[in-house]
């Protein structure tokens, strides 16, 4: 699918070699054009860099590690796009997540981001964290990530970008302050989004990103 309208699609990476490759390849397989994939290397002592490099179509940016937040405020600095899209670099996207999130944006200039729904799924190799017994593996719902989001430029601007010190809940304390500028959001009733758990990452200990969920909340009340 082509409509004329850059995408960029950003991947903040630290120590991602295990994964990195195969969101890279998520990204690359989209059913939509036209895009560019910037990978921000966030400081890693990995072959992160190596791998990002091996794709010629990544525009790899390199950085002290800043953190995940950081990352993709400084990849958003560099992007061309008018539309920025986001994956971590352990989670995929589906062949069909652009071709389904962009046209909303294309057609009505009302709405500022679109969402998608996701799935989770967990690596073979570790065990189901107790909170996702009670959720559901493979259960389909709709994603408050930044992998489900596809968001017009001017509308991120507004929000002033991801907030550093806010992970792993930065994603949360974005949409709140999204709400907080008055976004106007677009669900599609489809799957985008894979999202990986796995021994490593920090969405699979829910006490942490319950703590900063609700440090995100707190802060938006004082607001």
């Amino acid at each position: 699918m082509t409509s004329g309208t850059l995408v960029s699609a950003i991947i903040p990476a630290h120590n991602g070699e295990k994964h990195l490759a195969e969101a890279i390849e998520s990204v690359l397989a989209q059913d939509y054009r036209p895009f560019e994939l910037l990978v921000v290397d966030d400081g890693s002592t990995d072959e992160t860099g190596t791998i990002a490099n091996s794709f010629p179509e990544v525009r790899l940016l390199v950085q002290e590690n800043a953190g995940v937040s950081a990352a993709r405020n400084a990849a958003v600095k560099a992007a061309r796009g008018m539309l920025f899209a986001f994956l971590d670099q352990d989670d995929r996207w589906t062949p069909d997540k652009l071709s389904v999130q962009v046209p909303p944006l294309l057609e009505n200039p009302s709405i500022d981001f679109t969402l998608g729904y996701q799935r989770i799924f967990v690596e073979e190799g570790k065990s189901v964290p107790r909170w996702l017994e009670t959720w559901g593996v493979g259960r389909e719902h709709v994603g408050h990530f930044p992998g489900t989001l596809v968001v017009r430029r001017k509308a991120f601007e507004r929000t002033g970008g991801f907030r550093p010190g806010c992970e792993p809940a930065e994603g949360a304390d974005w949409f709140l302050r999204a709400s907080e500028a008055g976004l106007i959001k677009h669900i599609v009733p489809q799957v985008v989004l894979l999202k990986r758990i796995h021994k490593d990452n920090q969405s699979g200990d829910q006490t942490v990103v319950r703590q900063k969920v609700f440090q995100a909340i707190r802060c938006s009340l004082c607001r």
